[in-house]
């Protein structure tokens, strides 16, 4: 990996100690930061090193075909099953798999790839007989998975078995005396790429380089020095052939509600009543669909009907559309 702060001098460090062991690895950070970059270190520098390796991006399938993918399945298991099908954690018997975007696997998937780390063993689907497999995980994601476990998203059990060693990957901003080196290191790659021959790059686009936030990371920076190389009209990368990619800004928040004046209430009776506004309000924008509701409230199906239950709310007295275009009937002749 390219850089010499200190950041990235102790991620080294962790990796050169961790890659020889078979321990399961989770690694965290933004998207563009080089998750892969390290489960790519962590192969080549392990005792599994010529054994096979596969990756495989979670995101990239819906989940019963990401479970058939992974633990196979047995003939006739679902339309289409015409033979028996080995899955990759059994192809890959013996070596290492690197499941990226892990925090987005379905509850099933979770229950299913914990059984594979507890147990070391899977069941293929359609079959009732396990299988035992030898196999190292290396997991990647870029979801906040702490605050997915709080709402119910993802397994606390899973986590801490595939978290028993932690690799966090820092995004580009917090080490940006490492761009100028990223930088040379992109345009040594994309001169051969691209078949020129440049020297330099001007000190004012190194400039524009560092005063960039960064928050596509690595691979943003990565993507921009590709233009300049194929774009740059002389031997010197020169300022206005950075072309920096413009990201969306988050909406901008709307002031908080004025709160009600106090009263003799207690607070728990207060809390208790503006929860149910929310639901109700929830159920509203929903127009009555719990499930919707649930989700924009970042709350389980099961949870909210338990306190829609407890406030005595019923989804359908919520939606009750009236048609105000239309006209109203009258009586009598017209004329």
């Amino acid at each position: 990996m390219v850089g010499l702060t200190p950041q990235m001098i102790e991620l080294h460090d962790l990796i050169l100690q961790v890659a020889p062991t078979d321990t399961t690895v989770l690694i965290t950070g933004e998207s563009g930061t080089g998750k892969e970059i390290v489960a790519d270190l962590l192969q080549e520098l392990s005792s599994r090193e010529k054994k096979p390796y596969l990756k495989i991006n979670c995101n990239a399938f819906n989940d019963s075909i990401l479970e058939s993918e992974l633990f196979g399945h047995e003939k006739g298991a679902f339309t289409g099953a015409e033979s028996r099908k080995k899955g990759k954690f059994e192809i890959v018997d013996d070596g290492t798999i690197f499941l990226d975007e892990i925090g987005d696997i379905s509850p099933r998937m979770q229950s299913s790839l914990l059984r594979v780390l507890q147990d070391g063993e899977i069941i293929r689907v359609g079959g009732n007989h396990p299988i035992k497999i030898n196999i190292r995980i290396i997991a990647a994601t870029n979801t906040d998975l702490a605050t997915a476990i709080q709402r119910e998203k993802f397994r606390l059990d899973l986590f801490y078995r595939l978290n028993i060693i932690h690799i966090p990957v820092p995004p580009l901003r917090e080490r940006k005396d490492d761009i100028r080196e990223l930088t040379f290191h992109f345009i040594r790659k994309f001169e051969t790429v691209f078949n020129k021959q440049l020297d330099s790059i001007s000190e004012s686009a190194l400039s524009s380089l560092m005063n960039h936030d960064w928050p596509g990371n690595v691979r943003e920076l990565e993507n921009l020095i590709q233009r300049a190389v194929l774009i740059a009209k002389t031997n010197e990368i020169v300022e206005k052939e950075l072309v920096f990619t413009p990201y969306p800004r988050a909406p901008a928040r709307s002031p908080p509600r004025p709160l009600p004046r106090l009263s003799n209430k207690s607070l728990k009776s207060m809390l208790s009543e503006f929860e149910r506004d929310i639901i109700l309000q929830a159920l509203r924008e929903s127009r009555g669909n719990v499930a919707a509701a649930a989700e924009s409230l970042q709350l389980g199906k099961t949870s909210l009907y338990e306190k829609m239950k407890r406030f005595g709310i019923s989804s359908k007295d919520i939606f009750c559309p009236v048609n105000s275009s239309l006209p109203s009937q009258t009586s009598g002749k017209t004329g």
